[in-house]
């Protein structure tokens, strides 16, 4: 019964937020209701992988990190309020990323311990391939600032808004504070201009 009654809670929220989705029983044309998140009112209608790489190539300009922590709901600004940073999808499925923190200082000729420690956790960058599933994008990580990060595969959910796509993680360990949250990074698309 338990099972029984979050199906149909699940269903009603597809048919609050989503009502063309909710056709079939929950199994419509043209839907991927796993990229349906009804905790946080978010759908995401399933793309061709071709629409979605096609969208992404480029690169795009980071705009605001906000992670939500799954124990407590609490929402932050993970990189602070003005955060810096770049991601770039090529043509040959590769990508590359660079993300730094709010406020970051900068250290002596020789940095200190604390110093070289404040950098790297206010400092994300990663590199590697990239394929796509419909509004799935995974990076196969070969190379990163953090080498537990290497060899991983980092999964992100693509939400495209005009000019701006919104990536979220599924429930991960924060890098920086190491706790469980899902993080919804919004980046911004470059033109050839502002590239210059």
């Amino acid at each position: 019964k338990r099972h029984q009654k979050q199906g149909v809670a699940g269903v009603a929220s597809i048919r609050k937020f989503a009502p063309e989705c909710a056709e079939n029983a929950g199994e419509p044309p043209n839907c991927d209701t796993s990229l349906f998140q009804p905790e946080t009112a978010r759908y995401r209608p399933r793309m061709t992988n071709e629409e979605t790489k096609q969208r992404l190539i480029g690169t795009w300009r980071l705009i605001s990190t906000v992670s939500e922590d799954l124990a407590t709901g609490e929402k932050s600004n993970t990189w602070g309020p003005n955060p810096q940073g770049y991601i770039n999808y090529g043509r040959d499925g590769r990508m590359i990323v660079i993300n730094t923190g709010d406020g970051r200082q900068k250290p002596s000729a020789a940095p200190t311990d604390k110093e070289a420690a404040d950098l790297f956790r206010s400092c994300l960058a990663y590199a590697g391939r990239y394929t796509i599933d419909g509004n799935v994008v995974t990076h196969h990580v070969d190379i990163s600032w953090n080498e537990s990060w290497t060899g991983t595969q980092q999964i992100r959910i693509a939400a495209f808004k005009g000019n701006r796509v919104e990536l979220s993680t599924k429930p991960t360990p924060d890098p920086v504070s190491g706790r469980m949250s899902v993080r919804t990074i919004t980046w911004e698309k470059m033109s050839p201009e502002t590239s210059l």
